[in-house]
């Protein structure tokens, strides 16, 4: 999927459900509460041994949960830089492109 098919897809997926489109600020704030969901899963990793204070009600880790997660990530930059008639994704590759043309005239 073109990055401009999954800025219209994001847009309609909203529509469609109903759900009302985030301003900038939102979707950062948004974005940072799906980055500590994320967070969250993988502090309960098997191994990980973190013990919380309050235990978490949630279902516990799962690959699946954490790919979800990291999506709604990804979901919420996405929005946050369409509100400002930005392509994230478009910008990160153009970015990595002239890092690695940088790094590569060294």
């Amino acid at each position: 999927m073109q990055t401009s098919e999954l800025s219209s897809y994001l847009s309609e997926y909203c529509a469609r459900r109903g759900l009302k489109w985030p301003t900038t600020e939102e979707a950062l704030l948004w974005l940072a509460s799906e980055v500590g969901e994320a967070c969250d899963l993988h502090l309960m990793r098997p191994g990980f041994e973190w013990v919380r204070n309050n235990p978490y009600v949630g279902k516990g880790w799962s690959a699946q949960a954490f790919a979800e997660e990291l999506g709604d990530v990804i979901f919420m930059a996405m929005v946050a830089g369409m509100r400002e008639g930005l392509d994230p994704l478009e910008a990160m590759l153009k970015k990595m492109k002239r890092k690695l043309d940088e790094h590569e005239r060294k």
